[in-house]
């Protein structure tokens, strides 16, 4: 062996080995540069963007039979990275029908990682477009879109890229009813019957087919308002009405002196939720007296001096209407006690 000690002067199983060190030796080199790039890529993936199970957007389902533009920015927004993005939010609201019914872009907002919330509010300023002219002025002049079945979708966007971080759609029916009318008792009315009838219109309009009434009667009290009495206090009766003239049960709490408040409500019978309420109505309940008014007169020849049982008769049990009954007697000052009518006290 030469003092060079190349491979070629080596003894015969020292050149294999070191023809097998160096194949391996060369042979780790393109591998390590892969696995050193695979794992630059990897680790860029991570950390550049999310995943589409990273970052989800979910829309807030609007209030039941109600649906505004501003519905469109009630997110809930999870970022599951760990660094803040910029996006924007890009909706549209259309109807099975008529198709676009508007749609918006929001402000660039800031997501950070973990839930974010979103309203109107916090995405503002926004920039709305409308579709048909009917819908426009719904959304504007009453704050409501009408009746119908509409898709609501909203996009995440980030806004340096402009790609799709994450994005949802959602279903939301309006069934708007015109409010029952209340006719009798009218607004102040005195009612003195102890089973007295109420009488309304039904809902109408909307797009559910039966709709159920629900009547509830309260009493007033003093420093109330009709809406407070209504809603807080304790029903003198609650329950649900076949048809639109009700009459009050015997079995039910009996009426007191004083003024009470009535209301009805339409109810969708399958979901039990409320879909209009009527206006909130006033009356006073008082019961009815007997008035006896003595009345001068001519003696009548042949008729007993003395007044009978039959003068109470017709005021036993419950007075519902006004009676009259005239008895006569004849005596030296003739006079006549008529029962007039039964009027209400005061």
């Amino acid at each position: 062996m030469t003092s060079s000690g190349t491979l070629r002067d080596s003894p015969p199983i020292a050149r294999v080995w070191n023809v097998r060190a160096h194949a391996r030796s060369y042979g780790r080199r393109p591998r390590r540069i892969f696995l050193g790039c695979l794992a630059a890529v990897l680790l860029t993936a991570m950390f550049a963007a999310p995943s589409a199970a990273q970052f989800t957007v979910s829309i807030t389902p609007p209030p039941l039979n109600q649906l505004k533009v501003a519905d469109l920015w009630r997110l809930q927004v999870i970022n599951g990275g760990r660094s803040p993005f910029s996006v924007y939010f890009a909706g549209t609201i259309t109807e099975e029908r008529d198709g676009l019914v508007a749609d918006g872009t929001s402000a660039i907002v800031t997501v950070r990682p973990g839930v974010n919330m979103f309203v109107g509010s916090r995405v503002e300023p926004v920039d709305i477009g409308y579709g048909a002219p009917k819908y426009e002025r719904a959304l504007t002049r009453t704050g409501g879109a009408p009746s119908g079945v509409y898709q609501i979708c909203v996009q995440a966007i980030e806004a340096e890229s402009g790609r799709i971080l994450g994005e949802d759609c959602i279903t939301h029916e309006v069934s708007l009813l015109s409010p029952p009318i209340l006719i009798s008792p009218a607004e102040g009315d005195v009612v003195h019957t102890a089973l007295p009838t109420f009488l309304f219109t039904p809902a109408s309009g909307g797009r559910i087919a039966r709709v159920r009434s629900q009547i509830r009667i309260a009493e007033l009290y003093r420093r109330q308002s009709s809406f407070q009495a209504i809603a807080s206090n304790p029903p003198v009766f609650q329950g649900f009405v076949t048809g639109t003239a009700f009459q009050y049960p015997a079995s039910a709490r009996k009426f007191q002196e004083g003024t009470y408040v009535w209301q009805v409500t339409a109810i969708d019978p399958e979901t039990g939720s409320q879909l209009a309420q009527s206006e909130v109505g006033i009356f006073r309940w008082e019961p009815y007296q007997l008035v006896l008014v003595p009345v001068e007169l001519q003696k009548v020849p042949g008729i007993p001096n003395s007044i009978t049982n039959e003068l109470l008769a017709p005021c036993s049990g419950e007075m519902g209407i006004p009676v009259e009954k005239d008895v006569i007697e004849t005596s030296d000052s003739p006079r006549r006690l008529q029962i007039r009518n039964l009027s209400p006290v005061g």
